[in-house]
């Protein structure tokens, strides 16, 4: 059980101005809403478009959101796939360079096509349930920690031994 203490709770996770994109299909806004929380309380910047970071054009605005990400978390569901704007988020973020870290938001859901190709090879954190939350964003943490250079804390996490924690839990693609 890892619990941050002193300054170390000061500190921000991600360097300054930058955020972590969290892209859903607005079904389980509110359990990405809660997830959003949950991170903020582990000084983890977030990105949700219901934070106020949406314009008037909702390109222009995923965009600007997905270029100061230094990740995106996709919280995936059936309905997620099927959604023309999560799948330009998921490309965009991807054609940009910017690591994506999969939420598995629905139990036994199987990403195909273009979802399975984008998310090929990480490891899906399950969330799709109150009981996996816990352990889930402590995987998240982990997982930003592990794919992107220079993040705060990274040197002295070992990403190995969080990630054998939940290995029970987790499935990779």
């Amino acid at each position: 059980d890892r619990h941050v203490v002193g300054s170390e709770l000061n500190k921000l996770l991600l360097p300054d101005g930058k955020h972590a994109f969290l892209s859903y299909q607005w079904d389980v806004q509110g359990e990405v809403k809660h997830i959003e929380e949950m991170l903020k309380k582990r000084n983890v910047k977030c990105w949700m478009d219901i934070d106020g970071g949406m314009k008037n054009d909702i390109y222009d605005s995923m965009a600007e959101g997905v270029q100061d990400a230094v990740c995106l978390i996709c919280f995936m569901t059936q309905a997620y796939q099927d959604s023309a704007n999560c799948k330009l988020e998921l490309k965009f973020a991807q054609q940009s360079g910017v690591p994506i870290i999969p939420v598995m938001m629905q139990a036994n859901f199987s990403a195909k096509g273009w979802l399975a190709i984008l998310t090929a090879g990480s490891i899906w954190t399950p969330m799709h349930d109150s009981a996996t939350v816990p352990v889930g964003i402590d995987a998240l943490i982990n997982q930003a920690q592990f794919v992107v250079p220079g993040i705060q804390g990274g040197k002295d996490v070992d990403c190995s031994d969080a990630m054998s924690d939940v290995s029970g839990a987790e499935s990779s693609f």
